[in-house]
């Protein structure tokens, strides 16, 4: 018995390779729309909180600042050396208006009891700013503590 074999028929494409693309203009109102569209979306997108939004965070940038221009000290018991470099806790009181030594200003102790919170996040063993402080033996983690805790208070906006 003889089978048939049937010839191979190309298959078609798509499109058709003889049809020319027909090219794609977009409708005028269409891009009115989207443009208008798209100016809506960025006005309503907030703009970040400055620095000084909230008391505690003004106090934590201006301690941050004020670390990186006098310097860190690990300091023992008082809250400045004798080069002017002080502790986290003189630099949240002199951010507050106080002296590095007072422990009389509210938002400076405000800032130091969020200090803590973020420092016990990362240190659960943290006991006190000042131990802690004194604990470090560079400036490396005081300073992204402190970076840190200021991001945080802006976005809490406290």
């Amino acid at each position: 018995m003889l089978t048939r074999i049937r010839p191979l028929t190309p298959r078609p494409t798509y499109p058709p390779a003889h049809a020319p693309t027909p090219a794609f203009t977009p409708d005028p109102a269409d891009i009115a729309a989207e443009t208008t569209h798209l100016n809506t979306l960025t006005t309503h997108i907030p703009a970040p909180a400055p620095a000084t939004a909230s008391p505690i965070a003004a106090v934590l940038a201006e301690a941050l600042h004020l670390l990186e221009t006098r310097g860190w000290a690990a300091t023992g018991r008082t809250c400045r050396n004798p080069t002017g470099a002080l502790c986290l806790l003189g630099a949240l009181r002199v951010a507050a208006g106080s002296t590095p030594n007072s422990s009389d200003s509210l938002p400076a102790s405000r800032a130091a009891a969020f200090l803590l919170d973020i420092v016990q996040i990362a240190y659960p063993t943290a006991q006190t700013i000042p131990s802690w402080n004194d604990a470090q033996p560079t400036a490396h983690q005081p300073l992204a503590m402190l970076r840190l805790a200021g991001h945080r208070a802006r976005i809490l906006g406290i």
